[in-house]
């Protein structure tokens, strides 16, 4: 490879030294560019993976609130929710008797009072989250202050 001929002290360099170091050198430059295009490839499979589970759990989220509003998923086909009552029993004259009516409306009034009261729950809780959200985010200094009141 190297050859060093030394006559008269004069170094005398092979032209095949710098061939080499000329193939060594684009050798590198070529690697160098393919791990920088398999890093930009992960790259852009771990933003792909990353959005493909955003979007799955969009959908779900999704499916949980029509779930819990009581709407009907579009591939589902019958309601899911407790919003829609079934039909009124039919007695021996062809309608609803009267005692079973009063019942159906005592039911369908707690079940609101009852609706009611879960969501003032779920918003109370919602402002304790944020009020703790904003008080980490504050600064240390602002958060004495606000203490020391």
């Amino acid at each position: 490879m190297i050859s060093l001929h030394s006559t008269n002290n004069q170094v005398h360099i092979n032209d095949n030294f710098a061939k080499f170091s000329e193939a060594l050198y684009v050798a590198d430059r070529h690697a160098r560019d393919e791990v920088r295009a398999r890093s930009q490839m992960q790259q852009l499979l771990a933003q792909k993976e990353k959005a493909q589970k955003e979007e799955n759990l969009r959908m779900l989220a999704q499916r949980a609130r029509e779930e819990r509003s009581g709407i009907t998923p579009s591939a589902g086909g019958s309601a899911i929710g407790g919003s829609s009552k079934p039909p009124p029993v039919m007695g021996l004259g062809g309608y609803g008797s009267d005692s079973d009516s009063d019942s159906e409306e005592e039911a369908s009034e707690d079940d609101e009072a009852a609706v009611r009261e879960r969501e003032e729950v779920r918003a109370e809780k919602r402002r304790e989250r944020e009020k703790e959200m904003r008080m980490n985010n504050m600064g240390t200094e602002m958060r004495a202050k606000l203490l020391a009141k």
